[in-house]
């Protein structure tokens, strides 16, 4: 949606808090480095997953998260200038409206990195290419 609205300079509503001035952020990942991080987990030696309190679990926990956190504006911002265009926006309160919706999702990925994988593209380049290949497929484009 953002990408087909980036693109005909429509407005992109931007979750943030009760304040319209802080944007929800998160730790995106794109789907192929969601299936190289588990390729990877899934080829670890048990004997290199350190023995640790896995928080009542019987078996190491593994976050799978984007390369940087990043606000939603600094993504929509990313969309719009990997299409050379301007972003028209509005922060609009999406929190307050949703009950239990968190403006910020972001788990560590400090363990997976510890073990040696993290994702190998960084988010600037990912963005570039889902709005590239999106735009060249644009029947994936809300219409």
């Amino acid at each position: 949606m953002v990408i087909k609205k980036a693109r005909d300079g429509e407005v992109v509503h931007i979750h943030s808090d009760s304040t319209k001035t802080i944007p929800g952020s998160r730790h995106y990942i794109h789907a192929k480095d969601v299936a190289d991080g588990l390729m990877f987990i899934l080829s670890l030696d048990p004997a290199r997953v350190s023995e640790k309190d896995y928080g009542g679990a019987k078996c190491p926990k593994f976050n799978l998260v984007g390369p940087e956190e990043i606000d939603n504006l600094e993504l929509a911002r990313l969309i719009a200038k990997a299409q050379d265009k301007e972003l028209v926006y509005k922060l609009i309160d999406f929190h307050s409206s949703r009950p239990g919706h968190d403006l910020r999702y972001a788990l560590s990925g400090e363990y997976l990195k510890s073990l040696g994988w993290e994702p190998k593209i960084n988010l600037t380049d990912r963005i570039k290419e889902v709005v590239q290949w999106t735009l060249q497929n644009d029947r994936w484009l809300i219409k």
